[in-house]
């Protein structure tokens, strides 16, 4: 497998080879299909995410973007490469004034809304599980008890920095490329 050694000199984060690594990630919350990754990408940054996506273009590789692997029939397994995403999970920043979070895809909720307790603050919808990353429930829109007032998690998302198939890094919103922003959202990671 020379294409993991070259994947690695190219990031700033990690791929993971060896079996004890790979294992974990050969199955999902659904336990119904059974596909291990040859490797497993813990990137660093969105750049690195970029760089991972352009690689398995080049090289015709398969790639399965992983949260908390809380799908049911496979969406987070590959048997080529598993981009890790809970690496990226960082709150960024809080603007309390905006009463906004900006936070990287990888954290899980339980994390942000720890941090936000202190300024008596929280995502107007929260999923019941609290252990399952902001990027993987934005991705199937993100339900929550109290959706049925504010919508889903994805209806109070109010920017995306998305890296396309293509490995492109691109900003998105409802006032900058829409298109991108409505698709991802709900989009099960089809789209970026």
């Amino acid at each position: 497998m020379v294409w993991a050694n070259e994947l690695a000199r190219e990031l700033s984060g990690q791929v993971l080879t060896d079996e004890a690594s790979r294992d974990p990630f050969a199955t999902d919350f659904g336990r119904v299909i059974i596909r291990k990754p040859q490797a497993v990408a813990r990137p660093a940054s969105t750049e690195d995410v970029a760089r991972v996506m352009k690689f398995a273009a080049r090289q015709s590789l398969a790639v399965a973007t992983r949260g908390g692997g809380h799908s049911q029939t496979g969406q987070s397994l590959s048997d080529q490469i598993v981009l890790d995403m809970t690496s990226l999970d960082r709150v960024v920043r809080v603007d309390e004034d905006a009463l906004t979070v900006s936070c990287q895809a990888g954290i899980k909720w339980r994390m942000p809304v720890e941090h936000l307790m202190p300024q008596r603050l929280s995502p107007p919808v929260l999923t019941n599980n609290p252990d399952v990353t902001v990027g993987g429930t934005l991705s199937t829109a993100g339900l929550g008890v109290a959706s049925w007032r504010f919508g889903t998690q994805a209806d109070n998302c109010l920017g995306l920095e998305v890296v396309t198939g293509a490995g492109e890094v691109v900003r998105c919103s409802p006032d900058q490329h829409r298109d991108l922003f409505d698709a991802v959202r709900g989009g099960v990671g089809q789209f970026g």
